[in-house]
């Protein structure tokens, strides 16, 4: 997935060279464009290793960024959130929005991964009997669910814990840096509320967080 404004044409073809470079795989790329939202695509296709690596603030911050880079931008210093139609800068210096938003949906979506993880080595390891042939598997497998566990444990004291939180969030704001964005790029799109207004369409169109709109009335449309 690329942004509009990082990509170019002759991307697709240096890329397939690379890749058949190093792989020695030959696959062709496509131009698609990305309408829909893609956290659902990412929480369903790929995985994640946040357990193993040695627990920071820096790596949750990364994680952050990859996964709610459409909701939370930092342009110019600023924080900007994404309400569902335009970007609304965050007024607060304290961002209780950002902070509210990791202590519970970011924190529900970590819980919700890790526990996934720990009930499936679980079941694994119910799977086996303790004879001395599984008695590496299961040392394995125990050494996997104490690291998980501990994973789960720096998450409750990083997040739940106000002061741990606020270094998180400081992270976070910094690594959701994203100085390529231009606000209200397009001078034909304008939000209210609830609804995106295409001027050169006369009619309103599906809001998308890529549109980067700043602009608004402050209505509610019915």
């Amino acid at each position: 997935m690329i942004e509009r404004q990082l990509y170019k044409p002759t991307l697709l073809s240096e890329l397939h060279i690379v890749v058949k470079m190093t792989t020695g795989f030959s696959l062709n790329f496509s131009q698609k464009e990305m309408n829909q939202d893609y956290l659902s695509i990412l929480d369903k296709s790929l995985c994640f290793d946040l357990y193993h690596p040695i627990y920071s603030t820096g790596m949750i911050a990364d994680y952050f960024r990859i996964m709610y880079s459409n909701k939370f931008l930092n342009v110019n210093g600023e924080v900007y959130i994404y309400t569902g139609t335009y970007w609304r800068k965050e007024i607060d210096k304290k961002h209780s929005t950002l902070h509210n938003f990791v202590d519970t949906t970011f924190y529900k979506h970590l819980v919700d991964y890790i526990s996934k993880l720990i009930s499936e080595k679980n079941v694994e390891i119910g799977k086996l009997d303790d004879g001395d042939e599984n008695k590496a598997k299961l040392e394995s497998l125990s050494n996997e669910l104490e690291i998980m566990t501990d994973f789960l444990k720096n998450i409750n004291i990083q997040i739940r814990g106000v002061k741990q939180r606020r270094l998180l969030v400081d992270d976070i704001i910094n690594k959701i840096c994203c100085h390529h964005v231009k606000f209200d790029n397009n001078p034909y799109l304008f939000a209210i509320t609830n609804k995106v207004f295409d001027l050169q369409q006369d009619s309103f169109i599906p809001a998308k967080y890529n549109q980067y709109i700043t602009m608004t009335t402050d209505w509610d449309c019915i």
